[in-house]
């Protein structure tokens, strides 16, 4: 067996805790079960005074969640930030005013979403088409994209895609590109195309709401 895994650092940073309860079947029923806000109160009464709002009444930890959430996704901001991102956690701003927290805040918790991808397909405009040669059998034999088609062998692609979406990063690698160069080789599934298209709505729908956070608040 492989232990190496263990070595690995890994840090958790739920949004909420849950006390241990005599009733400990409770814990696997978040809606149930009595659930604490895990932020520092100190830290939520310096974000309360510059907000002007009350926490519980005003916003939830969800709102600061999902504001935290888009800022950390503002183009600007992470130009401006860039070195600190690399190696720390920059200061979050909260000099906003309310109307453009819960701008953000909106914007955020739809990334978050399409991060996670919940949404529904059937209600994206422009999806990506897999299209092509069906005798191929959906093989990846090599990947490419070419013409605005994500080729995955000489008679098989994904049709509708930028090379803005193929390119966009997370972290060290390219999403888009990782799904498929990780199956080479292998048969793509009706359920893995189907994962796939949505990734590429997500990455697109991504860069589109990143712009659009720019444009909310100078940072």
């Amino acid at each position: 067996m492989n232990l190496n895994f263990l070595s690995a650092q890994t840090y958790f940073f739920p949004l909420y805790l849950f006390p241990d309860d005599e009733n400990s079947e409770k814990l696997f029923d978040q809606k149930s079960a009595k659930k604490v806000p895990n932020l520092n109160p100190e830290i939520l009464k310096k974000i309360e005074t510059k907000l002007n709002l009350k926490f519980g009444k005003d916003f939830s930890s969800e709102n600061l969640f999902d504001y935290i959430y888009a800022v950390l996704h503002a183009p600007k901001f992470r130009k401006k930030f860039r070195e600190f991102l690399k190696i720390d956690f920059p200061k979050i701003p909260f000099e906003c005013g309310a109307e453009t927290f819960f701008k953000l805040a909106e914007l955020g918790e739809k990334l978050r979403k399409l991060h996670l991808l919940e949404f529904e397909i059937s209600e994206q405009k422009n999806i990506p088409i897999f299209d092509g040669d069906g005798n191929f059998e959906n093989k990846i034999e090599f990947v490419k994209l070419e013409n605005g088609e994500i080729k995955i062998n000489d008679g098989q692609f994904f049709a509708g895609v930028e090379k803005e979406i193929w390119e966009f990063p997370i972290g060290g690698y390219f999403p888009a590109q990782k799904f498929l160069k990780d199956r080479k080789n292998r048969q793509l599934s009706t359920d893995e195309v189907f994962h796939f298209q949505k990734i590429l709505i997500s990455i697109r729908e991504t860069i589109f709401l990143m712009r659009e956070i720019d444009t909310v608040f100078e940072f």
